[in-house]
């Protein structure tokens, strides 16, 4: 996740976005404590450049392929389950600087330049919608830290 919120903060969104898309599915993992070959690798999706040509970097983010992109990282939801809440909280604020950095640059000019502005408002809310959700739960988990420490300190 740290990776991903790097490379969008250098600009290299397609990068970022792979970053991102490998923690979502869950491939390149690393596997602890077993033995692995080629094979059981390969399987898993270790080596995998499916992610390749998500998003292009040269283009506008209304542009064809990279709709297609941002539409799926604005509907992509994780599942708990599967994360600590810090490790999910991460994920999110990587997807939300992902999306911010894409409309950010974004260059708004032209005929169609109202609506850019209000896709860009519509991004730019579920942005800030996700941010909030990850600082309750970064709060949430300060408390139960101090807490802890409250009372290890007072055994």
């Amino acid at each position: 996740a740290k990776l991903a919120i790097s490379l969008a903060h250098c600009g290299n969104i397609q990068d970022s976005i792979m970053a991102y898309q490998t923690l979502v599915q869950q491939k390149d993992l690393v596997e602890i404590g077993s033995r692995t070959t080629i094979y059981f690798e390969t399987s898993k999706g270790i080596f995998s450049s499916k992610f390749e040509g998500l998003y292009s970097n040269g283009l506008q983010p209304q542009d064809d392929p990279n709709k297609t992109t941002i539409n799926e990282l604005l509907t992509t939801e994780l599942d708990k389950k599967l994360f600590s809440s810090f490790n999910y909280s991460l994920i999110k604020f990587a997807k939300a600087t992902i999306l911010y950095r894409i409309y950010e640059m974004e260059c708004v000019v032209g005929t169609q330049a109202l609506e850019k502005q209000e896709e860009r408002i519509r991004a730019f809310k579920k942005i800030e919608d996700e941010l909030k959700d990850v600082m309750k739960v970064l709060s949430k988990l300060e408390e139960i830290a101090l807490k802890k420490n409250q009372i290890e300190e007072e055994e």
